[in-house]
């Protein structure tokens, strides 16, 4: 299976080009066999100011690639995690830029930032966190064919060290090929037990995995976006539907991250802010280009229907709203996340109501969809 690119000159994204470019860093200037350099280095930064966990105070001669990763992704605030992002930058040599904003990536807590525990057998641990590392970062991300066996059997070997659970190590993966890997926790837009899948196992991982790509038509860096967006906000994210012209919904809204306002005026109502303004702009259509214009808010859910049987879905993005001058159109942007899926798998969801633009007000309709997307965490209570 070919697997997409995302463009990462967007600023959501930006952060992949440097984990990448570190990855294989850590991979093909032979640090695995410099590791007392590795660690002095680290050392080092920590002594001149850059705020590296103290988990480095500790260490010896050892230290697995996954921790490199973690000194700075775990959570201390996006201004110190961009000071070891520089250090690191200017320490390995990164030709990749700065991320610009806080990477979108799963965290580690404070404490745990370590990847093995301190043990008599610390070392075969960190040899087995390199041999996982090795085979991962090797995979061509953009391909899906692999030896199956042979990265199920790494994975549980990785699980075998002390330190390490499902989270862990997935985090790990996910940090080093992004497009190939995901974080199996809450914090994904689909976890593995929501699925109907327990990852326990490196087999029972990659049916995840594989589970996954059949639900969402998009690059794994895409599934984490609303997350973030959505821990921004303070309340539970609204359901809607949104109808559009059916003939221009995988070729302009997929590819070109948004979907549009159905304003027959070609005004420009990018700038409203009360719906008495949309009343005296246009007054026919005011309910729904009001839902559309002003009530929408980022990390909110979009179906959009796909002819008879079938529908897409996004989210909102932190994007306001912007109108485009050639199509003459006021647009929100979106995060297209999946689909095409049957209608039939959300049955109480009204597919023949006549607004174009509807909140699905009712709480059994919403968790319905909520439970099929695999957002268990945000079902209510009837």
């Amino acid at each position: 299976m070919t697997i997409n690119r995302v463009d990462t000159t967007l600023p959501e994204h930006g952060w992949i080009p440097f984990y990448e470019e570190l990855a294989h860093k850590l991979l093909n200037e032979g640090w695995r066999n410099r590791q007392s350099e590795l660690v002095q280095m680290l050392k080092k930064m920590k002594g001149d100011g850059v705020p590296i966990s103290p988990f480095v105070d500790g260490l010896s001669d050892y230290i697995d690639p996954f921790t490199v990763f973690a000194l700075f992704n775990y959570q201390i605030g996006w201004k110190k995690r961009r000071k070891v992002i520089k250090a690191f930058k200017f320490s390995f040599n990164i030709g990749s830029g700065l991320p610009k904003r806080k990477p979108i990536v799963p965290d580690l807590p404070g404490i745990g930032v370590g990847f093995f525990a301190w043990h008599d057998g610390i070392k075969g641990d960190i040899d087995t966190l390199w041999d996982v590392f090795k085979f991962v970062v090797g995979l061509n991300p953009f391909d899906e064919s692999t030896d199956r066996g042979k990265l199920i059997h790494l994975i549980n070997e990785g699980l075998g060290v002390k330190a390490v659970g499902i989270s862990k190590l997935t985090m790990g993966l996910y940090w080093v090929n992004p497009y190939r890997f995901l974080h199996v926790d809450t914090v994904n837009a689909i976890g593995g037990n929501d699925l109907g899948i327990k990852a326990t196992d490196g087999a029972s991982y990659l049916q995840c995995l594989e589970r996954t790509r059949e639900l969402v038509q998009c690059p794994f860096p895409n599934l984490n976006i609303p997350i973030w967006v959505l821990d921004e906000r303070q309340d539970a994210p609204k359901v809607w539907v949104v109808c559009a012209d059916q003939s221009r919904l995988a070729g302009d809204f997929i590819s070109k991250r948004y979907f549009i306002g159905w304003e027959p005026r070609k005004v420009d109502m990018s700038s409203v802010k009360t719906r008495e303004e949309i009343v005296d702009i246009y007054d026919g259509l005011a309910s729904q280009l009001e839902n559309f214009l002003l009530k929408m808010e980022p990390g909110d859910y979009v179906i959009t229907p796909s002819g008879k049987r079938d529908f897409f879905y996004c989210t909102v993005g932190k994007r306001g709203l912007f109108f485009s001058s050639n199509d003459r159109e006021t647009r929100r942007e979106a995060h297209w996340i999946g689909g095409p899926l049957p209608k039939d798998a959300l049955s109480s969801i009204p597919w023949n109501n006549q607004r174009s633009v509807f909140e699905v007000g009712r709480t059994d309709q919403r968790n319905e969809f909520l439970k099929l997307i695999g957002r268990n965490d945000l079902i209510e209570n009837a």
